[in-house]
């Protein structure tokens, strides 16, 4: 354990947050039935975090036709 004056124990401490925030999220969005609103949602949260400064990236989007989830598309990096 380091005193809480300890300078290397300070840097183990940034460091170790560096690493934690460097690390990816998966999120996973679960619902019974289709068209509950999993795709929407993802896709709104995807906007929110690319407004907070984080990198968001698109793999595959299956809008089933439907005009609103096909607009939550736009403006995102996709693969």
């Amino acid at each position: 354990m380091t005193a809480a004056g300890d300078p290397n124990g300070r840097a183990e401490q940034f460091l170790a947050l560096i690493r934690r925030q460097q690390r990816g999220r998966l999120k996973v969005y679960l619902g019974f039935a289709p068209g509950v609103g999993k795709t929407y949602e993802m896709l709104q949260e995807a906007h929110r975090l690319r407004n907070q400064g984080v990198d968001v990236v698109v793999g595959v989007v299956e809008t089933h036709g439907r005009a609103d989830t096909a607009a939550l598309v736009e403006g995102l990096e996709q693969v």
